[in-house]
């Protein structure tokens, strides 16, 4: 099993499907003032790095990250579910991190939902911690806030 994860431009239909699942299961879960997940539009700025994640070629899920002065966002993590479980949500934030403390930036901030335990976990196990709002966000019993100094 081959698994890639590289800085891909989010368009194109592969990358366009992957990104409406990924809208249509927050969609599924979350009230809309509760969704902040970026459509492809929004994913395919100057200020954000997109990355995709590949077994044997085919596209298993993605992360972003948005850049902002020396801060960082973590944006649009997802493994497609027949992918979960094998760790590669480990290894496409292994790469935003790399990718981050690379291009200069000293903290890394993510909003995730209160019953996303899996993320939650992978986020914990890398050194996050929680916090409260940043930016645009108001606090929201659905989210909880986390954040991580790279210095």
């Amino acid at each position: 099993m081959t698994v890639r994860v590289e800085i891909e431009r989010p368009a194109g239909p592969e990358i366009e499907a992957l990104i409406e699942e990924r809208m249509a299961h927050s969609r599924a879960i979350l009230p809309s003032k509760s969704i902040h997940t970026l459509d492809l539009a929004q994913l395919d700025r100057p200020n954000i790095i997109f990355w995709t994640i590949r077994i044997n070629g085919a596209l298993a899920g993605c992360g972003a990250l948005k850049c902002e002065d020396d801060n960082g966002e973590i944006k649009s993590m997802f493994v497609r579910p027949a992918w979960r479980g094998q760790g590669l949500s480990r290894r496409v934030l292994a790469a935003i991190e790399e990718k981050a403390r690379k291009i200069g930036l000293v903290r890394l901030n993510l909003e995730t939902g209160t019953d996303s335990l899996a993320a939650r976990a992978l986020y914990e196990n890398f050194g996050y911690a929680y916090r409260n709002p940043f930016g645009q966000y108001q606090p929201d019993p659905l989210s909880v806030f986390m954040t991580k100094s790279l210095v």
